[in-house]
């Protein structure tokens, strides 16, 4: 039997499906009114206008997301036809935002991941093979195949797509999928092993990001046209006809620079002093080898008139994430991690939607990065000024002025903010004529960039601060906006002394992103705020994190919080991962400084439960029953322990919770004598007290009882002091983290030290019946319900 919408359909070797073309959508649930055509995109759809380039036939949308491209042919033993879907393939690709590529001819579908780095395919090569690494799943209606059309309806029928099924059916299938292959991950990693290769041979970082920023500017003007158009490439060598014949000569190379400086105004990463000295012929080869295939190792003569990269479709705000995550490494020292393109569209789609008209928004973010956020923000109003003027064409002047009067952001990393001005000016210049690019000698960029100690800007800019937010900026000198928007540094470690110095005059906990909270306020006193922390913020049950929300939800509007921690635990290989690299869960509180005059007696909350349905679109996806509206008046407990209720149960688990904790085991050891408890000993080369001789390891710590024989270990560690009587046998002894995904605590009956990665119960006199019973009590089941449910950590970070 096979299962398809519903309906039973009975199969057995000697039948067999009809599936020709329409059936095959029909079947498949991809019926006409879940498609859209090319000439209904930018209708329905203008958020993905682009999608048109692709040129493929048809395309079905989960919820507002690209999910499945269509292309019908008439037969796949036509090598015209396998080298369209070859084409659609790479350009799909490039565009990063639709993984599946649905190729279908009157017998026969064959479905291609779009992921899959294309090949380059020669005249005499054989395609169907070529093919073959970008291929799913192939199912020919002639045939009885019966497993192959199983797994074709399951997993790519419009219900599968939406659900995704690809990452949790048929693991077969899923390992054909390797998201390193993805543009984003492949280009990072060129970008680095080119940029190590180029230091490796003697050029420095500076020159390094110059030549590598400057490459990706020309590459953009060329698969745009504009080069071509101007004749730039023969004006300045009369054999070369592309940015790589120009890179095989350093004079040409020079001298293009030198042309794209002088007509840009010199905004464009300029060439430094003394870095035609500094690069040779040989560092150019590897620009080149980096931009035709990737690989720096490769012989760019096999790929003549063929480049793995097209900048024509690579989105801009594509290129900020990508150049952002190839910082990486540098900005994971200072607590910041790239900020993927998923969650900038999602605050954008609440606090910018392109559906309004109004274009005079003043924009900042506090720690814009490589600008990801501002250059989509900047893309958005140039969307609401053709909106608002019912045109789709605007002039050079108002793109420069639309920028210059809207767009600020703050960073205090040189590179990134120059990358973050380079995306700025290619957002820019796409929207102008590229036959007019290198003719018209009023484009002359503005400048960005304010950087006092940069010497080689030649003049500073007002919209892009270099400077340290918090340690730095005087709110009363920077221009008051009308929305903060970002994703500020957060963690806990190796803190700058601003930041130290900000959260204790506030009380707050020394946590990185909370000093840019708080200050947003100052920089958009009457406006909105949409920004993202680490979502520990909200469940964390310390003093200075309560007196943080105390600050945030009651001298302030919250409008909604949006928990996205679920995203944390998307495992490597699966599609949907809003982030690449390890980070803490993450969260976005939006809010306003001034209350608005009607005031909603709920706060909106987002709190996602599966990262599934995320896992085939290039975006976020809320399921309704993951939404609540949680009481306002519960919210501004700065103690409440409702976050982290609502982001697994609902609010009779909330009620309930109320009643078992209205006589908690301290109140309980307050009314009773002789009860003590505290943590383990804390190690401190400042106190140096004593040197424990036996120590419990705490990753041995196991349920009901622990053998003392077996985990301690000697000691050689000074310790700071504690209550001596907490480690005299027979005490209760429970570790901070889980065992086995259960609570770990044991009675202990030798006289043992501990750390504080666990916590003891003792009494003065001996208890033993009572110990046994909070051994029992503290490991069963409604303790494990009462913790996970109020634990800052546990179903979080874990």
């Amino acid at each position: 039997m096979l299962f398809i919408f519903g309906l039973l359909y009975p199969f057995n070797n000697s039948q067999r499906l009809i599936m020709q073309n329409d059936n095959i959508y029909n079947q498949l649930g991809y019926t006409s009114e879940f498609l859209t055509t090319n000439s209904e995109i930018a209708n329905l759809h203008p958020h993905y206008a682009d999608l048109v380039k692709l040129e493929a036939d048809k395309f079905y949308f989960s919820g507002n997301h690209p999910a499945v491209l269509f292309v019908n042919i008439k037969s796949f033993s036509n090598n015209g036809e396998l080298r369209r879907i070859a084409a659609i393939q790479h350009k799909a690709w490039n565009y990063r935002k639709v993984i599946l590529l649905f190729a279908l001819s009157e017998t026969e579908i064959r479905i291609y991941n779009c992921y899959e780095k294309p090949t380059y395919i020669k005249g005499g090569d054989d395609i169907n093979l070529k093919l073959n690494n970008a291929e799913l799943l192939r199912y020919d209606t002639t045939s009885s195949d019966v497993d192959t059309l199983n797994i074709l309806v399951e997993i790519f029928s419009r219900i599968g797509v939406d659900n995704g099924l690809l990452w949790t059916k048929q693991p077969e299938i899923r390992k054909k999928i390797d998201l390193q292959n993805r543009i984003d991950a492949y280009l990072v990693k060129s970008l680095s092993e080119t940029a190590k290769a180029l230091e490796k041979d003697g050029l420095n970082k500076k020159v390094i990001h110059s030549l590598l920023m400057r490459s990706l500017f020309i590459l953009f003007l060329e698969d745009k046209g504009a080069a071509n158009e101007a004749g730039l490439y023969t004006k300045i060598k009369s054999d070369c006809s592309s940015y790589f014949d120009i890179l095989n000569s350093k004079e040409a190379t020079y001298k293009l620079f030198e042309e794209v400086q002088i007509h840009f105004n010199g905004n464009v990463t300029p060439v430094l002093p003394n870095e035609k000295k500094l690069v040779t012929d040989n560092h150019l080869k590897l620009i080149k080898r980096c931009f035709i295939d990737g690989n720096i190792s490769d012989d760019e003569t096999l790929f003549k008139n063929w480049r793995l990269f097209n900048f024509e479709i690579i989105q801009i705000e594509l290129l900020s994430e990508i150049y952002e995550n190839f910082l990486g490494e540098l900005k994971h020292e200072r607590g910041q991690f790239y900020t993927p393109y998923n969650l900038v569209e999602l605050i954008l789609s609440d606090k910018l939607p392109i559906s309004k008209s109004n274009y005079n928004v003043k924009i900042l973010d506090p720690a814009c990065g490589s600008g990801i956020f501002l250059v989509e923000s900047y893309k958005r109003l140039i969307k609401r000024w053709k909106k608002a003027n019912n045109t789709n064409k605007i002039s050079f002047e108002k793109l420069k002025n639309l920028l210059l009067d809207n767009i600020y952001g703050i960073e205090i990393d040189e590179t990134a903010i120059k990358v973050a001005a380079f995306s700025l000016y290619l957002a820019l210049i796409d929207e102008l004529d590229p036959k007019t690019l290198w003719i018209e000698t009023n484009y002359q960029l503005p400048y960005l960039i304010f950087d006092s100690e940069d010497t080689n800007i030649k003049n500073q800019g007002r919209n892009l601060w270099r400077k340290d937010t918090i340690g730095e900026v005087d709110t009363h000198l920077f221009p008051k906006v009308d929305l903060i928007i970002g994703n500020p540094p957060f963690g806990t470690k190796n803190l700058p002394q601003p930041i130290k110095e900000y959260c204790s005059k506030y009380k707050f906990s020394n946590e990185y992103v909370l000093p840019f909270i708080h200050k947003s306020v100052e920089f958009c006193p009457t406006g909105e705020i949409a920004l993202i922390f680490n979502s520990k913020v909200l469940t964390n049950t310390q003093k200075p994190y309560q007196n943080f929300r105390k600050w945030l939800f009651n001298a302030n509007y919250v409008e909604k919080v949006y928990n996205l921690s679920i995203f944390r635990k998307t495992p490597k290989h699966f599609g949907g991962q809003l982030f690449a690299s390890a980070v803490g869960p993450v969260s976005i509180v939006y809010f306003q400084h001034i209350a608005p005059e009607t005031i909603s007696e709920t706060i909106e909350y987002w709190a996602p439960k599966t990262y599934i349905k995320s896992s085939i679109i290039d975006g976020v996806v809320i399921d309704n029953s993951d939404i609540k509206e949680l009481p306002r008046i519960e919210c501004q407990n700065p103690n409440s322990k409702i976050w982290k209720v609502a982001l697994w149960g609902n609010f009779n688990n909330f009620r309930l919770l109320k009643k078992l904790q209205k006589t908690t085991l301290k109140d309980y050891f307050a009314k009773t004598d002789n009860w003590i408890y505290g943590r383990g000993l804390n190690a401190d080369s400042d106190n140096p007290d004593f040197v424990p001789k036996q120590m419990i390891k705490t990753e041995c710590i196991e349920r009901y009882f622990t053998d003392p024989d077996t985990s301690t270990q000697s000691n050689t560690k000074f310790y700071r002091k504690n209550n001596e009587q907490l480690f005299y046998p027979p005490f209760v002894i429970f570790k901070e983290g889980q065992h086995n995904t259960e609570i770990a605590c044991s009675l202990f009956e030798k006289k043992r030290y501990c750390t504080t990665g666990a916590f003891i119960i003792n009494s003065t006199d001996e208890k033993l019946d009572e110990k046994k019973f909070l051994v029992s009590y503290l490991n069963s089941n409604i303790a494990k319900y009462i913790l996970f449910l109020t634990a800052s950590s546990w179903g979080i970070e874990r």
